[in-house]
């Protein structure tokens, strides 16, 4: 399974649109960031990162739909990793 994504992957071809990085806190605004990337492949796609300095709430979405959520109050590293249809 992983050699056929990774062959998938060889053929993808991605463009980046777009990046910023936005300072979002309700009442401190750098307690929470957005980060936010725009990418074309077979079609325009937006990645946000969400991220709570104060409470450690991570979200991922992509294109709206919630990649990924989690709550590590502490860390300053994220890995994830997720593969599209």
């Amino acid at each position: 399974i992983q050699e056929t994504q990774a062959t998938n992957m060889e053929h993808a071809t991605a463009r980046q649109v777009s990046y910023s990085e936005e300072n979002v806190g309700k009442k401190v605004k750098r307690s929470k960031i957005r980060v936010t990337w725009s990418f074309v492949s077979d079609r325009k796609h937006e990645i946000i990162l969400a991220w709570s300095k104060t409470t450690g709430k991570q979200e991922i979405t992509m294109d709206g739909e919630v990649i990924w959520f989690a709550r590590h109050k502490g860390r300053s590293v994220l890995d994830h990793h997720w593969t599209t249809r």
